[in-house]
């Protein structure tokens, strides 16, 4: 077969050169496309697989949850044995304290169990009685964490239990109840205080001080403790007394103003004022 060459001329060349083997790739280009496009088909489904389209996947295997962990706080370290099992006769690994955060595991295999399961660190985990602790936010636990607090009959340990009110269930309308008790224990506490440093530092000496006898008191070990729980009291040297600074007693006003609490927290505000107020005059007529 004779083929007929159609000469035309290249752009820029100044010479002429045959056209039909542009025509033979067009020709093999339109035999080779529909191949091309049934090799690229999906066996078995008749849907051909575009430029813009991505190959489907297999699916991947479906990877477990991880279990949901729960901020809670220790309240009843009557019930605070960290055990190895959830069973009364496990092991005791440790005893953790009141106001230690814990994390719940949530469990669906263990939610009617008298035992919870708790990280206590990155690398400690164990079995909690379920009583032991409360779970800010969770309906019902402040109710329960206030009739610790009444319940409780260590001075310390009941303020410990309202600062976890105060600090963790803040939204909560028992908060101001959990206030007023906590200065009204820190009022009780002053009074002890006082006495007992009076027996301990009325008998030195004068010329074996090496500081003024308030600072004894305001620096006497017994006060660290409740330091540490952010109690805080001030020493009246005329009356020989701790004087608590009423910081609880000033928060419920701030927060609650309109409550019967806060009527009971001005007047002792009112009364400690007065007690301080005894000081000055005195401090006046000594400089006399």
């Amino acid at each position: 077969m004779t083929v007929a060459y159609i000469w035309v001329r290249q752009a820029g060349r100044g010479r002429l050169v045959p056209r039909a083997p542009r025509l033979l790739m067009i020709a093999a280009a339109l035999v080779l496309l529909p191949l091309l496009q049934a090799r690229a088909s999906e066996p078995g489904s008749g849907r051909t697989i575009t430029r813009h389209e991505a190959p489907p996947t297999s699916p991947s295997p479906t990877t477990p949850s991880r279990p949901k962990l729960i901020r809670a706080f220790v309240v009843d370290d009557k019930l605070s044995a960290l055990r190895r099992d959830p069973e009364e006769g496990a092991p005791v690994l440790h005893r953790l304290r009141l106001a230690h955060q814990v994390f719940l595991i949530e469990s669906r295999n263990h939610s009617q169990s008298t035992y919870s399961r708790v990280a206590v660190s990155t690398r400690t985990r164990g079995w909690l009685h379920r009583a032991a602790v409360v779970v800010p936010g969770r309906s019902g636990d402040d109710e329960a964490l206030l009739k610790l607090i009444r319940s409780t009959t260590d001075s310390a340990d009941r303020m410990v239990l309202c600062r976890i009110m105060d600090d963790h269930f803040k939204t909560s309308p028992l908060d101001k109840q959990a206030l007023l008790i906590l200065g009204e224990e820190a009022d009780r506490v002053a009074r002890s205080l006082g006495k007992k440093a009076n027996k301990r530092l009325t008998g030195l000496k004068s010329d074996a001080l090496r500081a003024q006898i308030h600072d004894y008191y305001v620096n006497d070990p017994a006060l660290d403790k409740y330091s540490r729980l952010s109690v805080r009291f001030k020493y009246n040297q005329a009356t020989s007394e701790y004087i608590y600074d009423g910081a609880a007693y000033s928060a419920i006003i701030k927060k609650f103003p309109a409550s019967e609490e806060a009527a009971i927290a001005r007047q002792r505000l009112e009364k400690d004022a007065e007690k301080l107020a005894v000081r000055a005059d005195w401090l006046q007529y000594e400089q006399l």
